[in-house]
């Protein structure tokens, strides 16, 4: 897709970004103090853009925080009514008042909570009606990519930007997360993964222009640590991780983002 020197060009100026997604893992209480405790090491760091993602309860908390920071927040969900009977239900209407970002389409919502391609897509487009922008997740299983099959990644880019035009598909980030890798301490190689999100790029460039597909982030996550971070970061098509376990750890969590920090 880019040439030698186009690559080099485009290490050099892209914007990397680093999500951390905490889950259903801490309580209130740990959620703030981890928070705390990031925020004390990592606020020397410019060139690389931190998107918190704690549970709902704890948001308006983090957000208060990281007010004066440029630490990003996130949410880990949304549903794509703005309002209504909705039972347990978050809308962005009331996630915007605290949120930069929102993972849609994580593998763990669609395994069990049975979520679709056709609501993620919603939730989508109920995000880019807001401020907040969607970080949309896709992976293939174990199956396969034992089978080299990744027509599910394709698929569900396809199906989640559809309808989206191109005044709005930059406002978007795309989480490459092979569901096998994800937890398992088994991640993709860091040329796999590259080549998997130049697939997505050009599909994305089929889609709208090159132009277009460039400015659009491609993050990688799976079993992201110290060691293997920066080899992501190396590569001409990631843009960044979506880290999981390792975010729940401070001082992990914060020698990864200084790592990555020194390559850019």
């Amino acid at each position: 897709m880019l040439n030698k020197k186009e690559n080099q060009q485009w290490l050099g100026k892209r914007k990397i970004t680093v999500v951390a997604n905490w889950k259903m893992n801490l309580n209130y209480d740990e959620e703030v103090k981890l928070a705390s405790e990031i925020k004390e090491s990592l606020l020397s760091l410019s060139t690389v853009e931190i998107v918190l993602c704690p549970s709902f309860l704890s948001i308006p908390k983090i957000k208060e925080i990281f007010s004066k920071t440029a630490v990003k927040i996130g949410a880990q969900d949304v549903f794509y009514e703005n309002c209504g009977a909705f039972t347990g239900g978050i809308s962005v209407k009331m996630l915007e008042p605290f949120c930069d970002y929102v993972i849609i389409g994580h593998s763990e919502r669609r395994r069990y909570f049975k979520e679709t391609d056709e609501e993620v897509n919603k939730k989508v487009k109920a995000a880019l009606q807001s401020k907040i922008m969607p970080i949309i997740c896709v992976g293939e299983d174990l199956e396969a990519w034992r089978r080299g099959d990744i027509d599910t990644v394709i698929d569900q880019v396809r199906k989640a930007v559809k309808g989206i035009d191109q005044d709005q598909i930059t406002k978007i980030l795309i989480a490459y997360e092979p569901v096998w890798a994800i937890g398992s301490g088994n991640p993709a190689t860091a040329e796999y993964a590259n080549k998997i999100c130049l697939q997505i790029r050009q599909l994305l460039e089929s889609f709208y222009s090159r132009d277009l597909a460039m400015k659009i982030r491609i993050l990688y996550g799976g079993s992201v640590n110290i060691e293997n971070a920066s080899e992501f970061i190396a590569q001409s098509e990631i843009d960044g991780l979506l880290v999981g376990g390792l975010s729940l750890k401070a001082k992990e969590f914060i020698l990864l983002v200084k790592n990555i920090n020194k390559i850019k």
